[in-house]
């Protein structure tokens, strides 16, 4: 999985996220989770390292929720935390393809700092 992209669709619970997820998902190039049984194939389901978001109080509130906002500083922004996360996930996704997607809302509080580059 080194050598794969990410897109990492981030939207509120009920926001559209589902839909484009399964529009995006169809491209040749595009893997995403499908039939996983998870709620709305999310990835913050299919593993066990970050918290979903209703530890945190669910849809509309996690947000709030300073303990569920993450940056790079964060104890569990690891290589580690990372190489397990894609143990867990490899299996759902389609190794032929160049890009992978993954949509769960909390990754709109999981973000770099403010002033940390990122790409254009």
């Amino acid at each position: 999985m080194i050598n794969k992209s990410f897109i990492f669709l981030a939207g509120h619970h009920r926001s559209g996220t589902s839909l484009l997820h399964e529009i995006i998902r169809e491209h040749s190039l595009i893997s995403g989770f499908s039939n996983t049984g998870v709620p709305e194939d999310e990835g913050q389901h299919l593993q066990n390292i970050f918290n979903p978001a209703k530890v945190y109080g669910g849809p509309g509130k996690y947000i709030f929720n300073q303990n569920s906002h993450m940056t790079e500083c964060h104890s569990l922004a690891t290589d580690l935390s990372a190489e397990e996360i894609m143990k867990q996930w490899e299996k759902y996704y389609d190794g032929s393809c160049a890009h992978y997607i993954e949509k769960s809302p909390p990754n709109l509080v999981r973000e770099p700092l403010k002033n940390s580059p990122t790409l254009p």
